[in-house]
């Protein structure tokens, strides 16, 4: 339909966009401060901390609440999962809620912990990456997707790494990696081999993209945020930029989950949900 074309085309769009200029920027002219940020995070905690927030995400990301919204916009299910069938029209509404939701929780989070300066970012990163994983999750389950099972990490951590990417290089090679992963899990692409699968979403794979993960994280992070180790002002930039990165994973998420739900529906959908 045209709304779905609409959607194919901003999907599109958003692929061929380049990472955030404004993060770039903050980058640029806090220079000296982010190499502060960096010394005060390096890519070990970082691991960690991806680590801690996957876990931490699982145990606060219902979404029964989207349910209610669900009937609000036109259509009754009883389980996320039946959200697959909903009109895509009707997911997007979903999406933009969380989205919404998610920005005003980053706002006030970094409003709060910007005020301590450097010592409050240590307590910032930990608490914006479990918003940020618990937003791609409930983005997903808008979706119809059950972002709680274990295979679904390997998408989110993809999903991740196209929202925080710092160079079109990143978000190309998440996107990439998104892709090879969601066509294991949808059963979009009958002929990757057992072996291709393993190499895809087994251990080693999941490790290698949380320290790729991390790597890209401690550069994105600490740029926009490097203005935020000034006590007092730090409050207002903190606050700015949580809002930013947390918009800029919504949109990979809602783009991401959309692609995944619109491909389903190209290809034999009754026996790719079998296999799902």
């Amino acid at each position: 339909g045209a709304y779905e074309q609409q959607q194919i085309d901003g999907i599109e769009a958003w692929e061929a966009q380049p990472p955030s200029a404004m993060a770039r920027t903050m980058g640029f002219l806090a220079a000296p401060l982010a190499w502060a940020a960096q010394k005060m995070i390096p890519e070990e905690l970082m691991e960690k901390a991806i680590d801690a927030a996957l876990n931490a995400a699982a145990s606060v990301s219902g979404s029964d609440d989207l349910l209610v919204e669900a009937k609000k916009l036109g259509f009754e299910a009883a389980s996320t999962r039946d959200l697959a069938k909903a009109p895509l029209h009707v997911s997007d509404g979903l999406a933009e809620n969380v989205t919404m939701w998610a920005k005003g929780l980053a706002a006030a989070e970094g409003a709060v912990t910007g005020m301590a300066g450097l010592p409050g970012l240590t307590a910032d990163v930990p608490a914006l990456l479990v918003l940020a994983i618990r937003t791609i999750r409930r983005l997903g389950a808008c979706y119809g997707f059950d972002t709680s099972a274990e295979a679904e990490r390997s998408f989110i951590l993809q999903t991740l790494r196209a929202g925080a990417a710092n160079t079109m290089e990143d978000k190309k090679s998440a996107i990439a990696g998104a892709a090879e992963v969601k066509a294991i899990l949808d059963g979009t692409e009958t002929a990757i081999s057992t072996r291709e699968q393993g190499a895809i979403l087994g251990r080693e794979a999941f490790a290698a993209a949380v320290r790729n993960l991390a790597k890209q994280l401690c550069i994105n992070i600490t740029r926009r945020k490097a203005a935020q180790v000034i006590p007092v002002v730090g409050g207002g930039v903190g606050a700015a930029m949580n809002v930013m990165f947390i918009s800029d994973v919504a949109e990979a998420a809602s783009r991401l989950y959309q692609k995944r739900r619109l491909e389903i529906q190209a290809v034999d959908a009754p026996a790719a949900l079998a296999k799902r």
